[in-house]
């Protein structure tokens, strides 16, 4: 059945469907409506994604990762760019095969050392490296993205870390670090990849522990999805234009709205580990909501859907996601948040 869903119910919807899946361990169908149940979603709460769930778990809660903050803040880069586990395994192994001794984290000096084979890597893949969830270009007119992402984006960095990584790794608070990721080269414009990166780091044990609060209760930067989303559920209130204010302005006023619906929202049945969602969580949503409510538009006015994702179940995938939910290290990250923010959780 094809359902116009509210934000709130759409929101609830998508809970149901995870606990379903994963808590209860279920098999499909998972949702009554048809757009949800057919078609490729993130989950709720941004950790839950499976290529985040990932990170957190190999990387980011790592034994002893904590010990080596930049290795950390490097390995995030090389991650969120790519946003896939396998191109940052791929890189990794590259690494491995001159003998280094590199383990989920990947130092600059590493990376530096293994340039070459890196980019070499890169270009024999045998699958997609990048995700489809970005749109990445390359800075110069005929390198190859890779190639490009590379030598001037990471490359820059890994040479002079005392510049880049610093500043952030000795960040007293989150929007010294949020500000400082800003500062990266390629991190101007939007922000979009700025805030992505920082919400990678922030589920680190090093910055928790920094930082002494839960930053996805603080900082929210309103992507373009998240902006589409929140003119569905605001028509009339954000009926405006971009000249209509300036860049300052512009980001506070989509913040706005989004603080606004996290401090309005319901009671929620079946919220994974009882925690409630947070402005990122809000941010996340109201991305998905926007295309959920294009997708209904579409079917309802020419009875099919083009150029989106349908889901296709897949059991053993499904085993290795609860392997990673379950995980100390990331059941280790909803202690820390309960511990630093319990106002979060119901």
């Amino acid at each position: 059945m094809v359902e116009p869903l509210s934000f709130w119910e759409f929101c609830q919807e998508r809970i149901n469907v995870f606990h379903k899946r994963f808590i209860l361990k279920q098999e499909p169908p998972f949702s009554t409506n048809k757009i949800l149940e057919d078609y490729h979603w993130t989950w709720y709460a941004r950790e839950l994604d499976r290529t985040t769930l990932w990170f957190i778990t190999h990387v980011l809660r790592e034994d002893g990762a904590e010990e080596y903050p930049e290795d950390l803040l490097f390995s995030t880069l090389l991650m969120r760019w790519t946003n896939r586990p396998e191109t940052y395994s791929l890189i990794l192994n590259a690494c491995l095969d001159d003998g280094g001794e590199t383990t989920t984290a990947l130092s600059p000096k590493e990376f530096l050392r293994n340039r070459i084979r890196i980019v070499k890597a890169l270009r024999d893949a045998e699958f997609s490296i990048w995700s489809h969830a970005y749109t990445i270009v390359s800075h110069k007119a005929g390198v190859p993205k890779y190639e490009s992402i590379v030598n001037d984006l990471w490359t820059p960095i890994a040479k002079n870390p005392k510049k880049y990584l610093t500043p952030i790794v000795e960040a007293n608070n989150p929007q010294q670090a949020f500000d400082a990721i800003g500062k990266l080269p390629w991190h101007g414009g939007t922000g979009f990849m700025k805030y992505e990166e920082f919400c990678d780091i922030s589920y680190s044990s090093y910055f928790m522990d920094r930082w002494q609060t839960d930053s996805e209760q603080s900082i929210c930067n309103a992507g373009p999805g998240c902006i589409k989303g929140l003119k569905f559920v605001f028509p009339d209130q954000t009926a405006v234009q971009d000249e209509d204010f300036g860049s300052f302005s512009k980001n506070y006023f989509w913040f706005s709205w989004i603080q606004y619906l996290h401090n309005q929202q319901p009671k929620f049945d079946n919220l994974y580990q009882s925690r409630k969602l947070s402005l990122r969580g809000c941010e996340h949503l109201l991305c998905e909501y926007g295309k959920f409510r294009r997708l209904y538009e579409m079917i309802v006015n020419s009875g099919k859907a083009t150029h989106q994702r349908k889901f296709l179940y897949n059991k053993d995938r499904d085993k290795e996601y609860l392997d990673m939910l379950g995980s100390q290290q990331f059941q280790d990250l909803y202690s820390d948040w309960r511990r630093l923010s319990p106002e979060g959780f119901v």
